[in-house]
Order: structure tokens, then sequence, then C-alpha cells
């Protein structure tokens, strides 16, 4: 089965370029297994170091088990325990979940839930799947490195994704796991960022900012297919037709079905956009302060990294 891996930081545009994708004939789309809002995803999660990064050497069984299950179709368990777990994890707040992945202790409810949760399950007769991600930028290469699938990195100005972190209040990133990625700068790029105590558009700006560039980088290393969102914005239907071309995925009627409905008016998490009317939308939602900062951490980077 061909497999096919979207990636980006959130708010970039994945979804609605996954959605995409996984129309093409004889594919099924994977969203987000890695998730925290799936309950193996969180298991998984949970086992990776601080930072979730995760070098092509290293071993991680709970991890791999997650992706084997997403490349294989991807379909949820349908087992009792499954059904449990998906209860029991559904009950668990954000700050629980979010604790435990800082260093704390679960609650009962999460550490029974986590026991009996279970990676997601084949789906027979597919051609290919398509596999969405925003939390794998750190991992890309691991991943890339054990399922072979065709990787697709997706770019956006960072203006326009934390524009949007901002407007949905998305959470900064924890004190732990933030200096986990300003060490990475450090020591791959030779990057000196902030430190914690500063403002939280900063701090995303930091993480956003060595998420995309890490996985530009491995784009560039690997000769992965790079699609910026903005080109796809203004021509939707010959960016998704080269893109799927780069995979080998027959762009037919479905998936051209599906781009055509999605372009409409759309707001918040919905993928429904008006074609352009979304690239320079920024300059409306951040004021002068917040541009400034952001890109004030671009600037840290050098001008052949960005």
């Amino acid at each position: 089965m061909l497999r096919v891996l979207v990636l980006g930081v959130p708010r970039s545009g994945t979804t609605w370029i996954g959605e995409v994708l996984g129309r093409c004939d004889g594919a099924s789309y994977v969203h987000e297994p890695d998730g925290v809002h799936e309950p193996f995803g969180f298991v998984a999660r949970s086992a990776l170091p601080p930072g979730f990064c995760l070098s092509p050497n290293e071993q991680c069984r709970a991890y791999e088990s997650l992706w084997a299950g997403a490349f294989a179709g991807g379909a949820k368990a349908t087992t009792l325990v499954d059904h449990a777990a998906r209860r029991l994890y559904a009950g668990v707040t954000t700050e629980q979940r979010a604790r435990v992945r800082n260093g704390g202790s679960p609650t009962s409810r999460l550490r029974l839930a986590s026991r009996l949760a279970r990676p997601r399950t084949a789906v027979p007769g597919l051609d290919a799947v398509v596999v969405k991600s925003v939390d794998a930028a750190l991992t890309a290469e691991w991943i890339a490195q054990r399922f072979n699938p065709n990787v697709v990195v997706v770019q956006r100005d960072l203006r326009s994704v934390l524009a949007s972190w901002i407007t949905l209040d998305m959470a900064g990133p924890q004190q732990r796991n933030y200096e986990v990625l300003t060490d990475f700068a450090r020591s791959w790029w030779d990057v000196e960022l902030p430190g914690y105590g500063v403002s939280k558009v900063v701090r995303s700006a930091v993480v956003c900012s060595v998420w995309s560039i890490a996985l530009s980088t491995a784009a560039a290393r690997h000769d992965w297919t790079v699609l910026r969102y903005e080109d796809a914005a203004v021509d939707p239907e010959a960016q998704f037709r080269r893109v799927a071309e780069s995979c080998s995925l027959s762009f037919g009627d479905r998936a051209l079905g599906f781009l055509n409905d999605s372009n409409r008016p759309g707001s918040g998490y919905s993928t429904q956009r008006v074609a352009g009317s979304t690239i320079d939308s920024w300059k409306e939602r951040l004021d002068a302060e917040q541009v400034t900062a952001i890109e004030t951490v671009v600037a840290c980077f050098p001008a052949s990294l960005r």
C-alpha cells in the first residue's frame, strides 16, 4: 500500500491538504493519530523524550506501534477494551494531560485509559493511505526511516500561523519542552534563542520556528515534496495535482470535488477557505508589537534556513 505523510506546524493548512490528498483515487485519510485527542496517541507521545524529539537510531516501541497502525489504514479499534479506553480518556481534562506530558503523575482515570488504549488497525482494500500530523516535526526522519512514506512538508508564513494561534488562544509551550527546543536549535544550527521568561507570543514564535525549520531542512536533505500554503491558496488545483503526482497518487474527481467544495467561507478549525483570501490575513490580525516579536525570533536564524 502506498503511504503518504503530510507534515507541518499547527495551523499551517495541513488538515486541508491532508484531506484533499486523502480523497485521491483509492486513498484514505488518517487525521493526527499522534495527537493528544487520541488515547493511544497520548500514550505514544508520553513515551517520547522531552520536546518530542526522536533521532532515527533511537527506539520507541509505543510510537512505532502508533505509526504502524496509522500506515496500515488507521481504523479505530472497535473492541470493548478500546471503547472503554476512549470513554475514560474523554473524561480526562486538558490540564491533567499536560501535567503528565511535563513530568507529572497521571490521575487514576488517565492511568487506566493509557493501560487500555490500543493503536489503530489495518483497513483492507486500500491502495493508499494519507496520514497527517502537526506533532512530528522532530520525529519526521525517524518515521521516514522506518515506514518509507512519501513525505509532504507544508510551509506557511509564520506570521499567519501565529495569528491563528493567537486568535484561537492556543496554549503556549511548557517550560520543559521549550528548553529542549532551544537546546536543539543551539546544537543543530548554533542559534541562540530567547529563554523561557519572555512573552507567550515570543515563546510560540520560537517553537514554530524550530519546528518549521527542522521540517524544511529535513525536506531538503531527503528531497521530500514541499508545498507552500500560499501557493496552494492561490492556485489550488495545479498545486494539488503537482503534489499528488509527486507522491504517486491519482488526483481524480473525488479529490477535485472536495477541493472545489472547500473553496468557500470558513472560520476557526474549519478547512473551508476562499482561495487566496487567507494569505496576508495576519496583517489584520496581528498588532505591530506582535509582528515585531515574531520577526525578531525568525531573524535569529541564518537567512539560509528561513
